[in-house]
């Protein structure tokens, strides 16, 4: 399925969710969030489809899409993208990991 078509059977979900999907400018990606207790995602309108897609993706990956009737291939886009963000979290960590010298406890003979 063409990035476009993607994102507009997301939006899809998440109207079907009762989830708000609002595009802003800034310096963001996006992401979800509850603003005033209302579910909210909101996307940088000036990143590429294929991006906005994505992250609308992992967005909804929060909610339980179990319920929500789409085709397979949304489903797994979503699925797909939670494994992505989840490998990219762990790459990051371990990115983040900095050992000073002698930080371990280390027997001296």
């Amino acid at each position: 399925m063409k990035a476009d078509k993607m994102l507009e059977a997301l939006k899809a979900v998440a109207t079907e969710l009762g989830v708000k999907i609002r595009f802003e400018r800034g310096q963001f990606s996006g992401g979800y969030c509850v603003l005033q207790d209302k579910k909210i995602i909101v996307l940088n309108g000036k990143l590429p489809v294929e991006a906005k897609a994505a992250i609308l993706a992992r967005s909804l990956g929060e909610f339980d899409v179990t319920t929500v009737d789409m085709k397979n291939e949304v489903r797994d886009y979503i699925d797909e993208e939670l494994i992505r963000s989840e490998a990219r979290r762990k790459e990051k960590q371990a990115d983040d990991l900095v050992f000073e010298p002698g930080s371990l406890n280390e027997k001296s003979e």
